[in-house]
């Protein structure tokens, strides 16, 4: 496969991806009201200061002291909750990929003794290392993109009410910024090809053997998304969908 071809990401990629997530939802719901708060102050922020230049210039006059007062508050405010909002994310990215970990080496116990010549210790470690590469998807996607909308809704909501012509050209610019990420997702999947010949997602053909690159995530994330995934019994046959080695 070369990386003009690369097939674009399914929802059934993604859906697999995502029962890792249920014994972490309190840790998913603490991340986006963190997230949110944060965002929210962020966007305060920038009212408050775009308030003060326009004072400033029509009424040439520095803003009182309650702005002053304001502006401090919530400079803290989101600097707490930026360093809270990674602590949380971080160590629930962390404990999904430990389970994903586990369930992965699980797997491997119940399919490499005598399938193959290759060394399977130096292919579980090219599947954990893609492993590792969820790091970013758990910590950093699901949960903001939920703040990102929400602060996204309450924004035009506000805009409309106060200046409905601001709120247009609000919704103008998100939907111009949407569009333009819909363009770039081929061109942004080229990019993130791989050259080497290996399927999407995949370091290498390696890591392509022994995790199907796909097919066998529905099991490894089954497996994950209980708090303590199972251990085979000693000469247990290999489950349908389980690591392929």
């Amino acid at each position: 496969m070369t990386t003009t071809d690369a097939p674009a990401p399914s929802p059934r990629a993604f859906r697999a991806l995502l029962p890792v997530l249920r014994p972490e939802w309190r840790g998913m719901v603490g991340s986006y009201l963190v997230g949110t708060v944060s965002a929210l102050a962020l966007a305060a922020l920038s009212v408050l200061t775009a308030w003060a230049v326009g004072h400033a210039v029509v009424e040439r006059a520095l803003p009182g002291p309650p702005w002053w007062f304001a502006v401090a508050g919530l400079v803290v405010l989101r600097t707490v909750l930026t360093w809270q909002e990674m602590d949380v994310s971080h160590s629930l990215a962390y404990r999904v990929l430990a389970r994903m970990r586990m369930a992965l080496f699980d797997s491997y116990a119940r399919s490499v003794p005598g399938k193959r010549r290759e060394h399977s210790g130096h292919a579980a470690g090219v599947a954990m290392d893609d492993i590792e590469k969820l790091e970013f998807f758990y910590a950093h996607t699901l949960a903001q993109l939920g703040a990102s909308l929400t602060v996204l809704v309450t924004c035009l909501v506000t805009a409309f009410a106060v200046l409905p012509e601001a709120g247009a050209v609000l919704l103008a610019g998100s939907v111009l910024v949407a569009a333009s990420a819909l363009l770039g997702a081929r061109a942004t999947r080229r990019l993130g090809a791989p050259s080497n010949g290996g399927a999407p997602g995949c370091r290498c053909a390696s890591s392509t053997r022994s995790v199907r690159c796909g097919r066998s995530w529905p099991t490894v994330s089954r497996h994950a998304s209980s708090p303590t995934p199972s251990r085979p019994r000693p000469g247990s046959r290999p489950s349908r969908g389980a690591v392929s080695c």
